[in-house]
C-alpha cells in the first residue's frame, strides 16, 4: 500500500487517538498520583495503539520510522496496567504487579527491534522457519495474556467502600476489551475477516477513551481512590481543629477560591493534606461539604465586591468570585445571605445612601 487511504472510520478512530493523547496529558497535570497515572498510561497506550492502527490502515506507517512497529507489542502492556489498577482498590490497600507480568512485552519488543535492526543492517538475524510462524506465535502470545489477565482481573473483589461500581466499569471494559480481541484473532485466522479493515478493537478502545473522559475527568472522585468515597478515620479534636484552621488560612491568605476551577484535589496539595482527610475535616469539624465552603467564600467575596464596586453587573461579580455561571451564583447567594442579588443590592444602597446622608446632616 504506497498511498494513504481514508474513510470515516479511519478518520473517526484517529480524531479518538488524538483526543486520549490530550486526556493523558491532562490527566497527568490535574490529578498526579499514582493511581490516575496508571488510568492516564492506559488511556495513552489505546489512543496510541489506536493511532497505529490507522497508520496501517491507512497506508501511512510506509512512510514513518521503523521505531513506530515497537507500538505494536502495546497490547501486552494493557493488561497488566489494567491488572495493576484495578489491584489498588482492594480493601486491602494497593498491591504492585508483579515485574514477570511485564516480561512477555519485554521479549516481544526486544524481538521487533532485533528484527528491525538486523534488517537495516543488512543481515538476516532470524532463521527464515521462525520469521515464516513468528507473527502466528506472538498473536497467540497476545491472546494468551489477554485470557490470563481477564482471569486474575474477573477473580478481583473485595473493593474499598464506595468504588464498587466504578471498578466493575473497568472490569467489564477489560473484559470487552480482552475477549473482543480473541475473537479477533480467532475470526481472523479463519478466514472470516480482513486485518485492512476491521475495525471492531479499535471502536472499544475508542469507546473506552470517551467513557473515561467523561466519567473520569469530569467527575474527579471516578478515577481517585483518595476522593471516593472514604471510609472514617478517627481524628482527634486536636488534630482536627489544627487542620481545619490551616484549611481556613490557606484559604483566607490565597483566596485560591476565586479560580471557577478549584477542586478538592487542588486544596489537598496546596495544603499537603491527603485529600480524603481534607473532605473528613471539612465534614466533620466545620459541618459543611466542600462545595458549600468553597461557595461560601465566593459569596463573602461578591458581597465585597458588591461594596467596592457598584458598577459591577451581577454576572461580572459573579466571575469575579469564582462561579462559573450565573444560576449557581443566584442560588448560593440566596443560600448564604438568604437574600436574592437584587434584593441584597438594592437593601446595600439603600443603607449606603443613609449613612451618606447622616454624614453630610452630621457636617451641616
Amino acid at each position: 500500500m504506497d498511498s494513504i487511504d481514508l474513510n470515516v472510520w479511519t478518520v473517526l478512530l484517529f480524531i479518538a487517538g488524538v483526543q486520549g493523547v490530550f486526556l493523558f496529558v491532562i490527566f497527568m497535570l490535574k490529578k498526579r498520583n499514582s493511581n490516575s497515572i496508571k488510568l492516564a498510561l492506559i488511556i495513552l497506550s489505546y489512543s496510541l495503539l489506536l493511532l497505529y492502527y490507522v497508520s496501517y490502515w491507512t497506508g501511512y506507517l510506509n512512510f514513518l520510522p521503523w521505531q513506530v512497529h515497537l507500538l505494536s507489542g502495546v497490547p501486552m502492556l494493557i493488561a497488566p496496567l489494567f491488572y495493576s489498577y484495578i489491584l489498588q482498590f482492594k480493601s486491602n490497600n494497593s498491591t504492585v504487579v508483579d515485574f514477570k507480568y511485564y516480561l512477555p512485552l519485554l521479549v516481544f519488543e526486544t524481538t521487533i527491534l532485533l528484527n528491525s535492526l538486523s534488517f537495516h543492517l543488512g543481515f538476516n538475524f532470524y532463521t527464515s522457519l521462525f520469521s515464516e510462524y513468528s507473527s502466528h506465535f506472538f498473536a497467540l502470545l497476545h491472546c494468551a495474556i489477554l485470557a490470563v489477565f481477564s482471569y486474575l482481573i474477573w477473580k478481583v473483589n473485595d473493593f474499598k467502600k464506595g468504588t464498587h461500581k466504578w471498578v466493575n466499569s473497568i472490569k467489564r471494559s477489560y473484559l470487552i476489551f480482552a475477549g473482543g480481541t480473541i475473537v479477533y484473532y480467532v475470526l481472523l485466522y479463519a478466514n472470516l475477516l480482513d486485518r485492512q479493515t476491521d475495525y471492531m478493537i479499535s471502536v472499544v478502545m475508542a469507546l473506552f477513551i470517551y467513557y473515561v473522559g467523561y466519567k473520569g475527568f469530569l467527575n474527579t472522585s471516578f478515577v481517585n481512590v483518595e476522593k471516593l468515597k472514604y471510609e472514617k478515620t478517627a481524628i482527634s479534636s486536636q488534630v482536627g481543629e489544627s487542620l481545619k484552621n490551616k484549611i481556613i488560612k490557606h484559604l483566607e491568605l490565597t483566596k485560591a477560591y476565586k479560580s471557577n476551577e478549584y477542586k478538592l484535589g487542588d486544596l489537598a496539595d496546596d495544603t499537603g493534606i491527603p485529600a480524603h482527610i481534607v473532605s473528613q475535616v471539612i465534614n466533620q469539624f466545620l459541618l459543611m461539604s466542600f462545595n458549600d465552603l468553597i461557595n461560601s467564600y465566593r459569596i463573602k467575596e461578591a458581597k465585597i465586591l458588591i461594596g467596592s464596586h457598584p458598577e459591577l453587573s451581577n454576572i461580572a461579580i459573579a466571575y469575579r468570585s469564582g462561579f462559573n455561571n450565573r444560576v449557581t451564583f443566584n442560588n448560593c447567594f440566596k443560600k448564604f445571605t438568604s437574600y436574592s442579588i437584587s434584593d441584597y443590592r438594592k437593601m446595600y444602597s439603600e443603607t449606603d445612601n443613609s449613612v451618606s446622608l447622616q454624614t453630610a446632616s452630621t457636617k451641616g
